[in-house]
């Protein structure tokens, strides 16, 4: 999924996770798994990465990941402004790769009741 334009009015859809639940797997010990939730974001690139849930809208500041998340994608550094060696979309395009390949993961630990 690549995402259109940043200064694009288009809706942008994101693939996001929500809350891991306990399910049992045939053939195979208790997972957690983590079931998946579609949305859809309109605006520009900031509003896009609040949709995403790394900036909170109100202090334009990035939010802390969950404390039980087994996993989380923090997005460290980023161009201030969009230049032809370091374009922002890619910065964006690497933050989707990231949650693409999480997607639909089962964590493998098991859980101690």
């Amino acid at each position: 999924m690549t995402p259109p334009s940043l200064k694009s009015p288009e809706p942008r859809i994101m693939f996001s996770h929500l809350k891991p639940e306990t399910a049992g797997i045939q053939g195979a010990a208790e997972a957690t798994i983590r079931p998946t939730v579609v949305s859809q974001v309109i605006g520009d690139a900031l509003r896009f990465a609040s949709g995403l849930g790394y900036i909170d809208p109100k202090m334009q500041r990035p939010m802390p990941a969950h404390s039980d998340a087994p996993w989380q994608v923090e997005v460290k550094t980023a161009p201030t402004r969009n230049t032809q060696e370091s374009p922002l979309s890619h910065m964006v395009d690497a933050v989707l790769e990231v949650q693409r390949f999480m997607k639909g993961i089962l964590d493998l630990q098991k859980l101690d009741a």
